[in-house]
């Protein structure tokens, strides 16, 4: 009976042996599967990273370029507006039209002012009926040269000088520049037309003449 039992727990032991070896055969392969899915995930999760990445790139890329195309429909836009304000201005007033001089320099017809004093000035007011009702004051400009400075002006229905002056380089007599522009900013800030209710905008002729003090 002794020995019947003793065989039997032998048995027994034997089996629970080899049963434990089994089950950690068994964790060891479920280990190293769970280690080969980690590695995996984090395989897959710098690809995802990388492609983020590259992603974004691409879309910081296609923003600039898009900023890029608005600047440039922009000026495309702005450059059409100057266009067709400078054809509206040549309907009213053909540029081969060539004025006499006039001796008055706020007169009609002229583009060249006179008089016995140091700053002097002329507008352009021939044929579109618009003319100066307040004019840029030069007086305190002083210059060791006499010349001339023939500015362009858009002047819109309202009267009022829109842009920035531009100088005509082939009519004006000086390259000085800060001299060009003081007297641009006085006729931006100070020079006002006669206003015409529906007019188109229309390009003026404002010369200046400044004489040695």
């Amino acid at each position: 009976m002794k020995i019947a039992l003793f065989f039997s727990l032998l048995i027994a032991g034997i089996t629970f042996g080899q049963s434990k070896s089994d089950l950690k055969a068994q964790v060891v392969s479920y280990q190293q599967r769970l280690d080969s899915m980690n590695l995996v995930l984090e395989k897959t999760q710098h690809i995802n990273d990388s492609l983020s990445s590259e992603i974004k790139q691409k879309e910081n890329a296609l923003k600039n370029k898009q900023a890029t195309l608005d600047y440039r429909t922009k000026e495309l836009e702005d450059l059409n507006f100057q266009i067709e304000n400078l054809k509206s201005s040549k309907k009213e007033e053909p540029i081969s039209k060539i004025r006499p001089p006039n001796t008055n320099p706020f007169g009609t017809g002229g583009g060249n002012g006179s008089g016995n004093g140091s700053h002097t000035l002329g507008d352009d007011n021939g044929d579109g009926g618009r003319y100066l009702i307040k004019k840029p004051n030069t007086s305190a400009i002083s210059s060791e040269e006499s010349c001339r400075i023939v500015f362009q002006v858009m002047v819109d229905e309202n009267g009022e000088i829109i842009g920035i002056p531009t100088v005509s380089k082939i009519n004006t007599t000086t390259s000085d520049q800060v001299l060009i522009q003081k007297i641009s900013a006085i006729i931006k800030s100070q020079a006002k037309y006669n206003p015409v209710k529906g007019a188109p905008n229309k390009e003026e002729i404002i010369t200046i003449r400044i004489n040695p003090n």
